[in-house]
């Protein structure tokens, strides 16, 4: 029969479902007599995530359900083995600035010119290595004295997150908006 997994809970704050929580063996074989078999419908599973902060697996014991979701008289029946596994796969969320290198022209003091990155920052996804690893996520560089010859006070740069990380809700690209005013004419 099917195995069927319920989650309980939620991750404790700072952490995410990362994926679909994986059951081994996603079916399990029940012997007995017919009659009661035929009753048999799935193996029914519970996990509580609300505790787990890593990616985890943990046998479970199964429940045997019938086609009206209630336990099923398993009395007479038997299996070679009482529990699944199951991987819940948990990453740790957090938040990184996002950074630019701004390739200055000889001469020109820093500090003349500002800029803002929409967005700012970005939350993140990964296991905790992939995460501990990141202070900011770098956009890339920008020429000024390339953005000066053609006029231009923004442009886009593309965001790209590092190995390992995921976000939900970071766009593909960064606009940079250039405050040139203090460079006079």
């Amino acid at each position: 029969v099917p195995v069927r997994l319920k989650i309980i809970g939620q991750p404790p704050e700072g952490y995410s479902l990362a994926g679909d929580c994986l059951c081994n063996p996603t079916a399990v074989e029940i012997q007995g007599p017919e009659a009661d078999l035929e009753k048999i419908e799935y193996a029914y599973v519970e996990v509580d995530v609300s505790e787990l902060r890593q990616t985890s697996t943990q046998r479970v014991a199964y429940t045997l359900m019938t086609a009206e979701d209630q336990p099923a008289d398993a009395s007479r029946t038997t299996s070679e083995d009482p529990a699944v596994d199951v991987t819940t796969p948990i990453h740790k969320a957090g938040s990184a600035p996002l950074v630019l290198d701004l390739i200055l022209p000889d001469g020109l003091p820093e500090g003349l010119v500002s800029y803002v990155i929409e967005p700012s920052s970005v939350e993140i996804r990964g296991d905790s290595d992939a995460l501990a690893a990141v202070n900011s996520i770098q956009l890339g560089s920008v020429n000024l004295m390339a953005l000066l010859e053609q006029e231009m006070d923004q442009t886009t740069m593309p965001l790209i997150l590092p190995n390992g990380l995921t976000s939900d809700s970071a766009p593909s690209e960064a606009v940079i908006r250039f405050d040139l005013s203090r460079l006079g004419d």
